[in-house]
């Protein structure tokens, strides 16, 4: 109601109506698998939980996916509300997958439903680690030998343990660069 100074009046009379959301409005999230939707890389910068990485429901939503079921768009439900629990299940050193199951209910009704999503963590990327630079060392006159001390190279991995670290010394002649031996370290 709007009121001028001589004593006028207006009304208008808005209604508004709220829905009750129901079970058939959740939409659930999809499997994260390689199917349905992509899979997720160990490099993502995923929460590590228990020594394995973990996209969290919430981890998911900050990516710009859905990670939570979702009731008319908005990752809440009113009085349909859910609760997740993950149960890992390891492939192979450097991928996981985890069955996500989501109890969902409906507390105005007293019902609900369970629903399972898979999703997948892959390592696709190898190793890093600087090379150290070159060395030219010089060998004992009398022996044709040289000892040398290596520099320490650090090898790390987002998801998978280190399975295999080797390395070459290439012996070459001083004045044509030719190789003249290969010895593995």
């Amino acid at each position: 109601t709007a009121t001028d100074e001589s004593g006028n009046t207006s009304t208008c009379e808005q209604l508004i109506g709220l829905i009750r959301p129901a079970l058939s409005d959740v939409i659930l999230p999809p499997d994260y698998d390689g199917f349905d939707a992509q899979v997720f890389s160990c490099e993502d910068n995923i929460p590590i939980v228990n020594g394995h990485p973990l996209p969290t429901p919430q981890w998911i939503e900050d990516q710009g996916l859905q990670g939570f079921p979702h009731v008319f768009g908005q990752p809440s439900g009113c009085t349909i509300n859910w609760e997740w629990h993950d149960f890992p299940i390891e492939v192979c050193d450097g991928t996981i997958k985890y069955r996500r199951e989501w109890s969902v209910v409906d507390w105005c009704l007293g019902d609900g439903f369970a629903y399972n999503q898979i999703i997948k963590v892959l390592d696709e990327t190898g190793p890093a680690f600087d090379c150290p630079d070159n060395l030219t060392v010089s060998t004992d006159a009398f022996t044709c030998c040289g000892t040398v001390n290596l520099p320490d190279v650090i090898v790390e991995d987002n998801c998978s343990h280190i399975s295999n670290i080797s390395g070459m010394i290439v012996v070459r002649e001083q004045f044509t660069g030719q190789v003249i031996n290969m010895v593995p370290i």
